[in-house]
């Protein structure tokens, strides 16, 4: 493809010598993190607020939540805004460990009461010792929603349409504080969660909209794509976006 030009016009299709040299540098730094860097020993003895790093770029983070890119910036205004006792929990997304910079690292340890620990930790164990769940648009705030765990979001995802969800995604920095004292007060409503899920898959349908190359027999298929059509079509009528 690239002697021929194919993606001579795509950003994301590098040079194959230089995708070559890009992949073997972040499989190296990988090795290294999980064999020597040192992470912090996590107490589940302790209380903390659990807040997970996210892959990236990635469409959640630079469409859905643009002003939290930065993830370092949003891990320093949140432990700012803890209770006193309480540590911050970060976890390394598995995915990206060997693409960031050990610099990233090093500024997030930094931080007096935040704890960096091991990227293969089990996040589940750790949502469910947490008293809370930090997150911009990670899955994992849906996780810790089942989990019954109090939740807060900043990106525009679609589980945050629950209404045990706390949005803080209009909410400054300054005033992250007062949202995390509410809900830490958070009392969990089985009620309002089925009833979120009986109305999210009620409206949900199978269907793949990936990227095309990602499985061209998969997405281009006349099934796959006239079972998109027709849903679209039905939403849109649904919403009176067309007649």
């Amino acid at each position: 493809y690239w002697i021929l030009n194919s993606f001579q016009d795509d950003h994301s299709k590098l040079n194959p010598f230089k995708r070559f040299f890009w992949e073997l540098n972040w499989r190296i730094k990988r090795i290294f993190l999980i064999k020597f860097y040192k992470w912090d020993d996590l107490n589940f003895e302790e209380e903390y607020v659990y807040f997970p790093l996210q892959y990236q770029p990635e469409m959640s983070m630079m469409l859905y939540a643009p002003y939290y890119y930065n993830q370092i910036s949003v891990i320093q205004n949140l432990a700012k805004s803890l209770p006193i006792n309480f540590k911050l929990v970060v976890k390394e997304h598995t995915i990206m460990l060997g693409k960031r910079e050990r610099n990233f690292y090093r500024e997030i340890s930094k931080i007096s009461n935040v704890l960096l620990v091991n990227p293969f930790e089990n996040s589940i164990n750790i949502v469910k010792k947490s008293s809370l769940v930090f997150t911009i648009t990670s899955t994992v705030g849906l996780e810790a929603l089942i989990l019954k765990k109090p939740v807060i979001a900043l990106g525009s995802v679609y589980w945050k349409l629950c209404p045990l969800v706390f949005d803080a995604k209009n909410i400054a920095p300054t005033l992250w504080f007062q949202l995390i004292k509410k809900a830490l007060k958070y009392k969990y409503d089985d009620d309002l969660l089925i009833r979120f899920f009986c109305s999210f898959f009620d409206r949900s349908f199978k269907g793949s909209y990936m990227e095309p190359l990602f499985d061209l027999k998969k997405v281009l298929s006349k099934t796959n794509l006239k079972t998109l059509e027709e849903n679209l079509i039905s939403y849109m009528k649904l919403n009176k976006l067309i007649p």
